[in-house]
């Protein structure tokens, strides 16, 4: 990426002053009555072929402090009053910047804006700053002279510039003359400050917000990548928290659903990262990772060196995101399952929400005949229950009956006995008493998800044509009546 320094040029005189950044053993000072020159000269100790230094000029800004002239007699009286000497002429920043950056600078014919006084001035200046930025370009902003509007008008033009023209911030620098004091050597000091912390608060919103609506955690683990390297001190176990949040996530959108829940809370509180095979797993070590954090953050007491705090305000967002991953702090995999269908119909993830809400019909349908030795982590036991309702699903359809009786399933076992083609009598005897006990109801669900499904994961090349629309709503529907049934199917259970 090519260096681009861009300026917008003050109308009023400037004065000396000795402008500094940081603070101690790395405190960077340098005399002059430019701020621009002062951060060329404390930032950038070398440039290269194609960095380009840019100065937005407005008429009065480019006679009064780009090009030389004679002081006016204001000027010269206030300097007579207060004591002070001055040079026959006034130098402009142009001859400063050009004994050391001709080559860099921008045509300033190009650079000159108005001042912004209506709608279609101040589209013209965003339009005249971006056209002078190029792709890839790894910007350093100055906005120490721009009118009150200005700032708010380049950080606009800098996050468009960001995304259309794959643009980087590396610095936007304010010189707070305002607010200059005297050292203990009585010399007066002006600090310039790097607000790009500011743009990090706006971009780490950006991301909690696209994580909360979406789902997606990919933007704050690009962000921390990005911003881990101007952090001060280490953020070892936010990397963790964040990494964590990423196998959540990513868990959900590759289908990590199920897992051997036994030992969750040993993984809670051992608080180190999972494999990211599991949702499930994922989230208890992250919970466990989480609360590591905050206690290691309530031990530092101080604010500045609280690693959610190093990222300002990081530690309210993370709050934010705790609570809304916290659908998925359950025990078991039907419940995983069922939060993750409404995670995915909260976040618009049609196909990944479908392919979650089949399988935990499959497990519930395990889980609910358990005492039949029907085992919801065994492929086999799911086989055999996915058979079983498709089995009673084909016959209800050949049939045309929307209530089975004791006949009909019955008939259902002799006819899944030959599709099923076991070996094996006790898998013959287990998927015979499912038959004859499970509803007519969840069948008729687990047949529409399955279908759905299919007809997303085969890329529309299998059964069903439902638009995409109505697919959407089809998700929510179908999983609401699932809710419904399963409530349905453990009040008549819990009641004999």
């Amino acid at each position: 990426m090519a260096k681009h320094f861009i300026s917008i040029l003050g109308t009023s005189k400037y004065d000396k002053t000795m402008y500094y950044f940081g603070e101690g053993d790395e405190k960077k000072q340098y005399e002059t009555a430019y701020v621009q020159e002062a951060i060329l000269k404390l930032k950038f100790d070398e440039w290269n072929d194609g960095d380009r230094i840019t100065v937005f000029v407005t008429e009065d800004s480019k006679k009064n402090n780009w090009d030389n002239r004679e002081f006016t007699d204001k000027e010269k009286t206030n300097a007579v009053q207060h004591g002070q000497m001055f040079p026959e002429i006034h130098q402009g920043l142009r001859e400063i910047l050009e004994k050391d950056y001709k080559e860099y600078m921008d045509d300033i014919e190009q650079c000159v804006i108005s001042i912004g006084s209506n709608d279609r001035e101040m589209w013209d200046i965003f339009q005249a700053v971006y056209a002078r930025i190029k792709e890839e370009d790894e910007l350093y902003i100055d906005i120490t002279h721009a009118l009150r509007h200005l700032p708010v008008l380049m950080l606009s033009v800098v996050t468009f510039a960001r995304t259309v023209k794959r643009a980087a911030v590396g610095g936007i620098y304010y010189g707070a003359y305002e607010a200059k004091r005297k050292n203990e050597m009585g010399i007066e000091e002006t600090q310039i400050f790097d607000l790009i912390p500011f743009l990090d608060i706006l971009d780490w919103s950006q991301a909690a917000a696209s994580f909360v609506k979406y789902g997606s955690s990919d933007q704050i683990l690009d962000l921390y990548q990005k911003s881990n390297k101007r952090l001060p001190g280490k953020t070892g176990e936010l990397k963790k928290v964040i990494n964590e949040l990423q196998n959540i996530t990513l868990g959900l959108e590759t289908a990590r659903g199920y897992c051997r829940t036994e030992g969750l809370k040993e993984k809670e509180e051992k608080a180190k990262e999972s494999n990211g095979t599991s949702v499930l797993e994922s989230y208890y070590s992250y919970k466990g990772l989480y609360k590591k954090l905050q206690s290691i953050d309530e031990e530092q007491g101080d604010i500045r060196n609280q690693q959610k705090n190093m990222i300002k305000p990081l530690g309210e967002l993370m709050g934010v995101i705790d609570e809304k991953i916290r659908v998925f702090d359950v025990e078991s995999n039907l419940d995983l399952g069922l939060a993750a269908v409404k995670w995915a119909i909260d976040h618009e993830r049609i196909q990944q929400g479908f392919t979650a809400l089949d399988e935990t019909i499959t497990t519930f349908l395990c889980v609910s005949y358990k005492s039949y030795g029907i085992e919801e982590g065994e492929r086999s036991d799911r086989v055999l229950c996915k058979s079983v309702s498709n089995e009673i699903a084909k016959y209800m359809q050949n049939e045309k009956v929307s209530k089975l009786t004791d006949k009909d399933r019955e008939n259902i076992c002799e006819r899944w006995k030959k599709y099923y083609n076991t070996k094996k009598e006790e898998d013959y005897a287990k998927g015979c008493q499912v038959i004859m006990k499970v509803p007519e109801e969840l069948v008729k669900i687990g047949k529409k998800v399955s279908e759905q499904r299919n007809s997303m994961n085969h890329f529309g090349y299998s059964k069903g044509k439902d638009p995409a629309k109505t697919l959407k709503r089809n998700l929510e529907k179908d999983y609401n009546e699932f809710v419904a049934c399963k409530k349905q199917m453990e009040e008549m259970k819990s009641h004999g």
